[in-house]
């Protein structure tokens, strides 16, 4: 039997707490109507999708949502655990889910970087691949996480590199449990 997609995946942005976003049908629905700001060049999540996700998890709210930076020293009043990163792989893999591959890049960039920039995750990859397949990685091309723009692209002798590089990998078993056949 086919297991279902996990409840939840945390993701981090600037200017906003730590996220639960389900991967539901509601949920993809809450998300385009709450990724409605930009500031700093970022998409931000407004106010609604914050309280929406808290009520969902089972909590309540006497008074109201706003965005802002803590005062220093706060503790967060809750955190949501992102799942480890083999299972977050899996998940993107197995359901073909692009806003996840995209968070994921994002990630990239914030925690290397200190950037949730799409740029930011770009050099953290490109110079990951570098390593890996050397002047190969000239041959790729991306624009985004989820690999959906026209202008991303890969060499057929990159592609072959960076698989052999996979196949040799310590995460070999994860990676090819992660494929969708």
């Amino acid at each position: 039997a086919r297991r279902p997609p996990p409840r939840a995946a945390a993701r981090p942005f600037p200017f906003s707490p730590v996220v639960d976003v389900t991967k539901s049908r509601e949920a993809a629905r809450l998300i385009g109507a709450a990724l409605a700001k930009k500031r700093h060049g970022l998409i931000v999540y407004d106010a609604r999708f914050i309280e929406a996700l808290w009520r969902e998890s089972g909590g309540t709210l006497a008074g109201s949502v706003r965005e802002g930076r803590a005062p220093q020293g706060t503790k967060p009043a809750f955190e949501f655990a992102s799942p480890p990163l083999a299972e977050v792989v899996r998940d993107i893999n197995k359901y073909s889910n692009n806003v996840m591959a995209q968070q994921l890049f994002l990630t990239l960039g914030l925690q290397i970087k200190g950037s949730g920039a799409p740029e930011a995750a770009r050099d953290v990859l490109l110079h990951w691949l570098r390593e890996q397949i050397g002047e190969r990685a000239a041959d790729v091309a991306m624009v985004n996480g989820s690999g959906l723009a026209r202008e991303s692209r890969i060499s057929a002798a990159a592609l072959a590199l960076l698989l052999q590089h996979a196949w040799a990998s310590p995460v070999m078993p994860e990676f090819i449990a992660s494929l969708p056949i």
